[in-house]
């Protein structure tokens, strides 16, 4: 008895069609896509990046000369716009996804669906976070080691440079410089101690000075011996 495989649809073109095959051809078929498609292409994304750069400059002159200030959901839309359809350009033609198995095109689409999903939530996270507790609603801020800020209310302050640089001249400012390095000298202390004996009743100490700054006075021993609980 033989187990022979049942043979492919034939295509237009007398070729069998193999539907296991990513690209949708057989193994002895390739696309070769046009070079004036390729040259057309290539001159549509240089025209693409350079709109993008003309718009970022078109906005600076229009906010230096008519004080025009455009909103910055605008700026979004218009740059998200213009990436999309270079990314849909080099996706179609330098990656012949347009030549390929449409079930390719369905798997990444999936993918992408998949992507904004974890961002949407995330935003949603970040977006509502003061709504269940209102001390977080300084969080959201720019990013990086300036312009952050943290806390609400009459206790939010901005990071102006490193956040150790901060707490650094924050308390220097508070306390003085000589409360400064003592209190430094007791955390120093403390910390070399803990890391000398440790024992399952004395927790770790937090190492560096920001934390252990953040109090108005050095932290004390525990209830028995210096650092315990």
């Amino acid at each position: 008895m033989s187990y022979g495989h049942a043979p492919h649809a034939e295509r237009s073109d007398g070729l069998a069609f193999d539907p296991t095959d990513p690209h949708g051809a057989t193994h002895h078929e390739h696309v070769i896509i046009p070079k004036r498609t390729l040259m057309n292409v290539l001159l549509a994304l240089l025209f693409f990046t350079v709109l993008t750069v003309g718009l970022s400059r078109a906005e600076v002159w229009a906010a230096d000369y008519f004080k025009v200030e455009i909103p910055q959901w605008v700026n979004v839309a218009v740059a998200m716009s213009i990436a999309t359809i270079k990314g849909l350009l080099v996706l179609l033609f330098f990656m012949q996804l347009k030549y390929d198995n449409k079930l390719n095109a369905i798997i990444f689409a999936n993918c992408l669906f998949a992507v904004g999903l974890f961002l949407f939530f995330s935003m949603i996270d970040l977006g509502s976070r003061g709504v269940v507790y209102d001390w977080k609603k300084g969080e959201i801020a720019l990013g990086g080691t300036g312009g952050v800020t943290r806390g609400s209310g009459d206790s939010k302050e901005t990071v102006t440079g490193g956040v150790v640089k901060f707490a650094k001249e924050k308390y220097l400012a508070e306390w003085g410089p000589e409360k400064f390095e003592r209190i430094k000298a007791s955390v120093k202390h403390k910390h070399d101690h803990h890391a000398d004996a440790s024992t399952p009743n004395a927790s770790r100490s937090v190492k560096g000075y920001t934390g252990a700054l953040s109090t108005s006075a050095p932290a004390t021993g525990g209830h028995d011996k210096p650092g315990g609980h």
